[in-house]
């Protein structure tokens, strides 16, 4: 029996009804503004929330929070949260430790206008840390959508954790009292950060298979401080003016890649490998440029240690320095220009390892090999530097240096 028009569209809405009913739900965009005001339902263009906390709590799964240019934190600056408008405190179920911003929801916090213009900042108000982002798939900033983030000056440990797995901070302008951005758990990136004078380090790295992409450490203690930082990636980032080291590699770092990165002018190394009598094996330095840093451009302790492909220029030790206690690691067709004391013959390798060092393929600075200015020298100690054969003009290395939006 034929069916009637009317049938045929009644079945056409039922069919329709089902698709929708069986279609994801679309993501949210909620809204914080300096002239918002938190409410249960706050967060639309008309009804902006105050405080960035409100807006996550308001937030479901998978939406966006768009936060417009001010200040968010401790908004009248006397050392109190919790008032009207203002940033609340807890632990974002963290094993210890005072969060004001928690981001514990699978969301992506932007800013509207980009990181100069939008500033979460509480003072000295009690805090351990800034913000803390917990939850796969969450995201801090983004390129030219991030954060200035900073911590106290007498108070606080980082001024954004990243803790768990899977989230990323990015576009972001960070400084605190001893870290800018403490990466911890798995597989976290953290691209496109800028990290600017705290008293310990710009960015702090412990856990597994964390991507750490383009970021800039300026003025801190350290630089870069990779702490047991199992089969992370290291690409592309600058470290410059730190107290001390560039890039610093600790123990249990097994199958870390360091590639691509620029250190220079720092007061240590420009990348540094364990302290002496520390384990440290398998780690790769490939492309990576260290630039008139006022120690060792490389300073290497430990086992299964490759160097390929650097450039060590101008630094005030030695381009590499080999502990004594450390493996004869692998070097290959890396320049040594420039270095060691103006007035002495500089020092392109000095090793104190017990066993010869290979630094086949490598270019001293000059088209005759290692040996007196204007080349620098292999200075081998006892078991001596295998220079030859040598590169005869310099290898290109072209490290990807970040862009800060």
């Amino acid at each position: 029996m034929a069916l009637s028009n009317r049938s045929l569209r009644a079945m056409g809405i039922v069919a329709t009804m089902v698709c929708l009913a069986h279609a994801p739900a679309r993501a949210a965009t909620l809204v914080v503004a300096s002239d918002g005001v938190d409410a249960p339902l706050c967060g639309s263009k008309a009804a902006p929330c105050r405080s960035i906390g409100r807006a996550i709590a308001n937030a479901g799964a998978g939406d966006r929070i768009v936060v417009g240019p001010g200040h968010y934190g401790d908004l009248d600056g006397d050392g109190i949260l919790g008032e009207t408008g203002e940033e609340q405190t807890g632990n974002c179920s963290l094993p210890a430790g005072v969060v004001v911003v928690c981001v514990d929801k699978p969301v992506t916090l932007l800013s509207r206008d980009g990181s100069p213009f939008t500033v979460i900042d509480v003072g000295d108000a009690a805090h351990d840390y800034l913000v803390a982002v917990r939850s796969p798939g969450a995201a801090l900033g983004a390129p030219k959508k991030g954060f200035t983030v900073i911590g106290g000056s007498t108070v606080g440990v980082a001024a954004v954790l990243l803790f768990d797995s899977g989230a990323t901070a990015a576009g972001n302008r960070l400084t605190a009292r001893i870290t800018g951005l403490d990466v911890e758990g798995t597989g976290h990136v953290a691209k496109g950060n800028q990290l600017v004078g705290s008293g310990g380090s710009g960015l702090f790295a412990f856990g597994t298979a964390h991507q750490i992409d383009g970021n800039q450490a300026l003025g801190s203690d350290l630089g870069f401080n990779l702490a047991g930082c199992q089969g992370c990636r290291v690409v592309g980032n600058f470290s410059a003016r730190n107290a001390r080291h560039g890039f610093l590699v600790f123990p249990d770092s097994t199958g870390l890649v360091v590639e691509g990165n620029v250190a220079t002018a720092n007061g240590g190394a420009g990348f540094a490998t364990a302290p002496l009598n520390d384990v440290l094996a398998g780690v790769v330095f490939r492309g990576n440029a260290a630039v008139r840093n006022l120690g060792p451009g490389f300073l290497v302790d430990g086992t299964d240690l490759s160097l390929t492909g650097n450039a060590a220029i101008g630094n005030a030790v030695a381009g590499v320095e080999i502990a004594a206690d450390s493996d004869a690691p692998l070097l290959s067709k890396n320049n040594f220009i420039g270095n060691g004391t103006p007035e002495g013959n500089g020092c392109g390798v000095l090793s104190a390892a017990s066993s010869p060092v290979d630094a086949t393929a490598s270019y001293w600075g000059a088209a005759t090999g290692p040996g007196p200015r204007p080349a620098d020298d292999a200075c081998g100690g006892t078991a001596g530097v295998v220079a030859t054969p040598f590169a005869t003009k310099p290898i290109k290395v072209k490290p990807k240096l970040p862009r800060i939006d």
